[in-house]
């Protein structure tokens, strides 16, 4: 947990957590229970900008559960990405170490992003680490039919066209921690549990 003295910005062991990954490859999950691990803040990018992401697609024209179109990457997911970003550095000027879930499928193969976030966390007083959670395609559209949400539709509905233009096996181009879900939510505690006590080691 994050701790630092009274009127000192500075909270050692306070840490900023990216953890993406693909559509259903179960990085909600892993957040919920390194955040739970840790009592840290938790911040999932669906559930902190779906109302204004659908609302902003409504005014557009587009679907509001849309998510693949050139219009939502161009004009909306930019906004919902920095939303999400402003929202957990606030979470660690107060020195509250924060877990973020997120897809991050451009951030993660962008040369300098993860460097700026670093940067500016450590500004903060806090490290960064990147989680990338993967699984299996059979396990991401089981994983997706059995949460039903909208914003999936699409990719269940045109299934091989969505599998098709993606790189399953694409990993970050900066450090990270690998996470494999095999299905079991056992066995997503335990790579939990080892993150955050390798977070742990690190930082003393």
């Amino acid at each position: 947990m994050a701790h630092g003295e009274v009127g000192n910005a500075s909270y050692a062991d306070t840490r900023l957590i990216l953890v993406g990954g693909f559509a259903g490859s179960g990085k909600s999950e892993f957040g919920q229970s390194l955040a739970t691990i840790l009592t840290a803040a938790y911040l999932d990018k669906d559930t902190l900008t779906r109302p204004f992401v659908e609302e902003t697609l409504r005014h557009l024209g587009r679907d509001p559960n849309d998510r693949d179109s050139d219009t939502y990457r161009s004009k909306v997911r930019p906004l919902e990405y920095e939303a999400l970003m402003d929202a957990a550095h606030e979470n660690i000027r107060c020195g509250s170490t924060t877990v973020v879930s997120a897809p991050l499928l451009l951030e993660v193969v962008d040369d300098i992003w993860l460097d700026d976030r670093r940067l500016e966390a450590e500004g903060e007083g806090a490290t960064t680490s990147l989680v990338w959670v993967a699984t299996t395609i059979d396990d991401m559209r089981r994983n997706m039919t059995r949460r039903n949400a909208a914003r999936d539709h699409w990719k269940l509905s045109h299934w091989q066209e969505y599998i098709d233009s993606i790189d399953v096996d694409m990993r970050p181009v900066h450090e990270h921690t690998l996470v494999w879900n095999n299905g079991e939510l056992s066995s997503l505690f335990n790579q939990a549990s080892a993150v955050a006590v390798d977070g742990a080691q690190q930082s003393s």
